[in-house]
């Protein structure tokens, strides 16, 4: 999960039917080993660690403003540490910005993202990796708020700065982001498919971009242009390429987005966006598909139907074919979509209200999901 260093919640099959069974720290547990550890003035470390285990409890529980609350108290008493501890502090403000982005407040997210790259400016140097990944985090964000342009230009002075330092697979992160970017962009437009091909081209002739992560990132996101470009058997190609390789761990190569309506009144027919989420169990097979997906649970005030766009969703997903034993049933995943809505304010009021445009924001919730840190998560 993104919000702390271990899930707070732990996901095991009780058969290979598929039925799941949760098991987590209680959250009064969380908040009691908070408490203590602030009223003896624990070291920043600590305290952040304790911070971000009762948030993830918080937050899997359903209560997203309650783990805002305690991720801003928790900032307050922490951010005067940015010079000793920069990378405690910085993951603080990354979980601000993730509980942001839950409750669709852009401008929130935002702040939060540029908290946490001056915490890691703080106590770091402008070459040191933590810095420069942090810099990539920051331009992911803009991206994600639609500030495309300034995520490009972030991402190729990201590059040049790490071209300059000597650090040829971060400036390869920087270019398989704008890569990313790019071809993303192609699937809504073919005037930029020009675009994605030149980054394409640009990445795959770097330094250092033959490394099996950067090779594998390069060719899902050809798969996508070609996609777009019309060759429907494009990822099943791309299968066919790796299964010589198998993965042990999850490693997504395709999935549909989860198609929402496009305007307040449409199919999901929400007229609040609060306390709106679910958790979806899934298990993906030694092939590389997605099966026996299922609701494992909802959000209290859940309005029903969205739901079904999650499974469509997840039905699509290709990943690389996994290594494992004989009769094993793969792997069981459980993952968070909370359905939320940009805040914007409105001529003649100060008050931030939903735009009405419903978003869906993912965080995956399964134990052995990657940890945090300032370097990059997505592969593509």
């Amino acid at each position: 999960m993104l919000l702390a260093s271990a899930a707070a919640a732990q996901e095991a099959p009780e058969s290979a039917g598929g039925e799941v069974v949760v098991t987590a720290v209680r959250l009064e547990q969380t908040e009691q080993r908070l408490a203590a550890c602030i009223a003896r003035h624990c070291p920043p470390a600590e305290d952040v660690a304790a911070s971000l285990s009762h948030v993830e409890n918080q937050f899997v529980a359903g209560a997203y403003r309650d783990a805002r609350r305690t991720i801003a108290e928790a900032i307050r008493r922490n951010r005067g540490f940015a010079k000793t501890n920069p990378v405690d502090v910085a993951v603080l403000y990354r979980a601000d910005a993730r509980i942001h982005a839950h409750l669709g407040d852009g401008d929130g997210m935002k702040a939060a993202m540029r908290g946490m790259l001056a915490s890691l400016r703080a106590g770091l140097s402008e070459t040191d990796p933590q810095t420069l990944y942090g810099r990539i985090e920051l331009a992911d964000g803009l991206s994600e708020l639609g500030n495309i342009r300034g995520a490009e230009r972030e991402y190729k002075a990201i590059a040049e700065d790490a071209a300059a330092a000597g650090q040829p697979t971060i400036r390869n992160f920087a270019l398989l982001r704008t890569a990313s970017l790019k071809v993303s962009l192609a699937q809504l437009s073919e005037r930029f498919r020009p675009e994605a091909r030149a980054a394409l081209r640009q990445l795959k002739t770097s330094s250092a971009s033959d490394a099996t992560g950067f090779q594998l990132a390069t060719e899902v996101l050809e798969s996508r242009l070609a996609m777009a470009e019309g060759a429907a058997d494009a990822v099943d190609a791309l299968i066919a390429r790796v299964q010589a390789e198998p993965a042990s761990t999850p490693r997504l190569l395709y999935s549909e987005p989860v198609k929402l309506g496009a305007g307040k009144w449409d199919d999901p027919p929400l007229q609040s966006y609060e306390d709106q989420w679910i958790d979806v169990a899934f298990w993906i097979g030694p092939d590389g598909r997605t099966r026996d997906a299922a609701l494992l649970r909802q959000s209290e005030h859940y309005s029903g139907g969205w739901n079904k766009r999650v499974l469509e969703s997840l039905a699509s997903r290709r990943y690389v074919p996994l290594a494992l034993p004989p009769g094993d049933p793969g792997l069981l995943r459980v993952e968070r979509y909370t359905i939320t809505s940009r805040l914007a304010t409105k001529l003649g009021s100060r008050i931030p209200q939903p735009t009405g445009l419903p978003r869906v924001e993912v965080l995956d919730l399964t134990m052995d999901a990657p940890p945090p840190g300032m370097n990059p998560q997505r592969a593509s």
